[in-house]
């Protein structure tokens, strides 16, 4: 997940651990549609399992600014296979799986993900295609190790909360009035956000040389505890130092009240300051119940379709993949 709460998701499609597609990557959303379609042979429909690993892309501007072999982050994987009883199902949900440590409860739900899948025979495939050991990919890992980090991102983590227990998506829009800084007459402010004395959850770009910047960003955040307040920061980035131009805060229940009004842009004095405003837009973000904890609500329609026919030798089939 991005510094803005968002991804850029993309999905990997494995038939018994082997690759069969990759769709196209859709940026900057926790809600990407794909439409894509992909068809593989296998030798048993009832021997073989569907794996769907999500990562976030790491998308940059220059190609040359990512570091050599460094893979892109793993969001969460699930699986699925199908069997005479039902060689079939449309716009099945299940649940995308995240796997934070070892053991049972290390186990948590990263989104959900809607499914059709069902088989069509092929007789050529009898001559061609070989019975490859039956397995799917460990629940909420992915195939290559490398994909997943020594450490948890904290990122991530945030995303399990929100999903646990609400957040809130907070647009930070622009500035005006604010203070000089420099002796140039001007500042160059920049936004954080945090809660209490904890650590910087956000962190804006830098606007140079005004006092009305326009940032014009998003992130998305878990909602505070109770006894903490969101603080949120405006600063004059320096060379080698930042001074403070500003503050305001918002407890939890002044963060829910706000978020029942979604998008609202509001301005709001800075404290501390003689002069200076920031507006915001502050959107409530409710805990994923129906789905316990489901991180990311990703919607994949429709992510895969295999596809069979009755009354036709059952050892030999095309499947065909719909996502």
């Amino acid at each position: 997940m991005d510094k803005n709460g968002l991804s850029d998701p993309y999905c990997i499609v494995y038939e018994n651990k082997r690759e069969v597609k990759a769709t196209s990557c859709v940026e900057n959303t926790l809600d990407p549609v794909w439409d894509n379609v992909v068809e593989f042979c296998t030798a048993d429909y009832t021997k073989t399992v569907v794996s769907l690993v999500l990562h976030d892309k790491d998308v940059t501007t220059l190609e040359t600014l990512r570091i050599k072999d460094d893979p892109d982050d793993f969001m969460g994987s699930c699986n699925f296979y199908l069997s005479k009883e039902q060689p079939y199902f449309f716009k099945r949900t299940m649940d995308v799986l995240f796997r934070v440590r070892a053991g049972k409860d290390g186990l948590k739900r990263a989104g959900i993900i809607c499914v059709s899948a069902l088989f069509r025979p092929v007789p050529a495939v009898a001559k061609t295609e070989k019975l490859r050991p039956m397995g799917g990919l460990p629940d909420g890992e992915p195939l290559d190790k490398k994909f997943l980090k020594k450490k948890t991102d904290p990122q991530a983590l945030e995303a399990l909360l929100i999903a646990e227990k609400g957040g809130i998506e907070i647009q930070i829009i622009q500035g005006r009035n604010l203070v000089v800084m420099d002796m140039t007459g001007d500042s160059d402010p920049f936004v954080t956000i945090k809660y209490g004395s904890g650590k910087e959850k956000f962190k804006s770009k830098v606007i140079d040389n005004t006092l009305t910047p326009v940032w014009n960003e998003t992130c998305r955040l878990p909602l505070p505890n109770e006894d903490d307040k969101m603080i949120i920061d405006v600063w004059d980035k320096d060379p080698l130092s930042q001074e403070k131009m500003g503050h305001v805060t918002f407890t939890l229940a002044q963060l829910r009240e706000k978020g029942k009004n979604p998008g609202v842009k509001e301005w709001y004095k800075l404290k501390k300051v003689k002069t200076g405003e920031i507006q915001l837009a502050f959107t409530y973000i409710a805990p994923q119940v129906a789905y316990n904890v489901v991180v990311m609500n990703l919607h994949f329609v429709p992510l895969c379709c295999l596809v069979s026919l009755p009354n036709m030798n059952d050892q030999w089939y095309c499947g065909t993949v719909n996502y």
